[in-house]
């Protein structure tokens, strides 16, 4: 059981990679996508009843799980698992919501057309996956390990990376003179096998040369 010193800390240290904070729930949709962005990533909680200028609200906790479990019905597929605590903090009830990493990525969100979005977390903010970002969580859920020759392709973006330090798609596109859905096959395959990692700058995917394939 959480104690009600865990969540001031929880506070203390603001929204985050896997923290947000939810005065309350007001609309399943929009909630939603911080669901599925939470499990797309690393997991994460919602502490409902906090302000984003981190005071206390007053919240009934039933029926913010009520919004909380029907949004993850109705709009996330698959459904994500969630696990509910109510915590007395400063004598208010604040809900305490953990989400947990999935195993059956990627999770989508409905929209308000009717369409299904793949969403991360990035920093404090719920983002949509971009092309290369769903390949990769699609393949993260695989059993099957990745594995590909290195051709011509492969050797040239290592070594343009490599040489550059980090870099965006367009900018490997334009300076390799590689097609865009070349360049992101070739890119998701190498993330896929740890040797490239994929890093945001101003909301950007960069790519940079991970840590193992440095270490060989």
């Amino acid at each position: 059981m959480l104690s009600e010193e865990h969540i001031k800390i929880l506070i203390a240290s603001g929204e985050g990679l896997r923290l947000d904070f939810k005065q309350t729930i007001t609309s399943a949709q929009k909630i939603a996508k911080t669901l599925v962005a939470f499990a797309n990533t690393d997991g994460g909680v919602i502490l409902v009843g906090v302000k984003d200028n981190r005071a206390l609200a007053k919240i009934e906790p039933d029926e913010e799980r009520y919004m909380l479990d029907g949004a993850n019905a109705r709009y996330c597929s698959p459904e994500v698992a969630i696990s509910f605590q109510t915590v007395l903090v400063q004598n208010k009830k604040i809900l305490y919501a953990e989400v947990m990493k999935g195993n059956q990525k990627p999770y989508l969100a409905l929209d308000e057309d009717g369409k299904y979005w793949a969403y991360i977390r990035q920093e404090d903010n719920t983002m949509l996956a971009s092309k290369i970002m769903l390949d990769i969580l699609k393949l993260s859920s695989q059993t099957e390990s990745v594995a590909f020759e290195f051709g011509e392709n492969e050797k040239n973006i290592i070594k343009f990376i490599y040489n550059n330090t980090e870099v965006n798609l367009y900018e490997l596109c334009k300076n390799l003179k590689i097609k865009r859905f070349l360049a992101i096959n070739v890119i998701v395959k190498l993330i896929a096998c740890k040797v490239l990692d994929l890093v945001y700058k101003n909301n950007i995917e960069h790519y940079i040369i991970s840590r193992e394939y440095n270490k060989m």
